[in-house]
């Protein structure tokens, strides 16, 4: 028998689909992640590559190799109950001995999501406002673990700024960071935005609008300046400041909840975005009690709900510094410049 290891995250995500697949319905929420009246219904789906299910009453049927597999939804429900106690038992990587015996009778080599997308899982679903079986790819965000990410930081996610003069004290050096940043607006050495590293991420986010790099470039002038982390605060700063000396000051707002919607459905830094999304059917929340919720976006009112969420909820977060040689003076020919990431993180929810 194949032993499969995963980390917690990794199997926060098979905690989902496990429990999902035995419950056959997923419930809906609203943007405070309060049980709404529609209830998914689910009929079948893609349990992993090459391997599709079908739920008719009680019974889960896989096709493997041409032969029916089949399983009470009893059975599924008590595996989800099984991976949800060895999480919160566990640290880093594990194995759970009873996925590994369904694994090796469904011959699935591995559980884990493609990080090439996001979507995590399909799941055909009995739509009563079409009255048609939909077929909706959907992402996954877990709380059992640390804080999901919404967006990672990566060598992409670089914002550059010069320093307003070039007489540096000495001391300043040795400093990093938000510390750092602080430090050098006390000084008087303010930080002008002058672009990205990467161009393909740029050309993304202008798709959503032509300024958006300097609304995340200002915003990360606030966050790495002060205690402030929630998109909504800083996005309430730049509107009393409108450093980018917007007609509307409100649009900071609206601009960034879009940024945070696209990220969370499609839009990826390295990737060329055709300003679509990857997920035509919204967002799973696994709460840390272990509770599911689901952000249904293939119907427009959950839109709104989604973006509200994620608005309210994500935050800008700090990564390792030096893994990605940001957050310290750096020099060229000309000028002292500092790189800062964007790494966005969502709060967990109070169970």
């Amino acid at each position: 028998m194949s032993r499969l290891t995963l980390n917690k995250g990794e199997w926060s995500e098979a905690y989902c689909i496990f429990a999902i697949i035995g419950n056959s319905c997923i419930k809906t929420c609203d943007d405070l992640l309060t049980e709404q009246s529609l209830i998914l219904k689910i009929v079948g789906g893609q349990f992993s590559v090459n391997c599709i299910y079908k739920i008719r009453k009680n019974e889960i049927s896989f096709e493997v190799k041409e032969q029916d597999i089949k399983y009470h939804s009893q059975f599924f429900l008590d595996i989800s109950k099984d991976v949800l106690r060895n999480i919160n038992s566990n640290k880093k990587t594990f194995s759970i001995q009873s996925v590994d015996k369904l694994i090796t009778d469904l011959e699935i080599n591995n559980l884990k999501s493609c990080s090439r997308t996001k979507e995590d899982t399909r799941f055909e679903i009995e739509d009563n406002l079409t009255n048609k079986i939909e077929n909706l790819g959907f992402s996954i965000k877990s709380f059992l673990g640390s804080s999901p990410t919404l967006l990672n930081s990566s060598g992409a996610t670089k914002f550059r700024y010069h320093l307003s003069q070039c007489d540096i004290p000495k001391e300043l050096e040795k400093l990093r960071g938000k510390t750092l940043v602080c430090a050098l607006i006390s000084n008087k050495i303010f930080l002008d935005y002058v672009g990205m590293k990467n161009q393909v991420y740029k050309d993304n986010l202008q798709k959503i609008d032509l300024r958006m790099p300097e609304i995340i470039a200002e915003s990360l002038k606030v966050y790495f300046s002060s205690k402030k982390k929630k998109v909504s605060e800083i996005a309430g700063i730049l509107q009393s400041e409108n450093p980018l000396r917007l007609d509307n000051p409100n649009l900071y707002s609206f601009k960034l909840s879009e940024l945070l919607f696209h990220t969370a459905l499609g839009l990826f830094p390295n990737k060329i975005w055709n300003g679509t999304q990857d997920v035509n059917g919204g967002c799973i929340i696994v709460k840390k009690d272990g509770t599911i919720m689901c952000f249904y976006t293939f119907r427009k009112e959950f839109i709104e709900f989604y973006k509200k969420y994620l608005f309210d909820n994500c935050y800008f977060d700090t990564p390792s510094l030096s893994r990605h040689g940001c957050g310290i003076l750096k020099q060229d020919s000309k000028n002292y410049f500092i790189e800062l990431p964007l790494q966005i993180r969502i709060v967990a929810p109070i169970s």
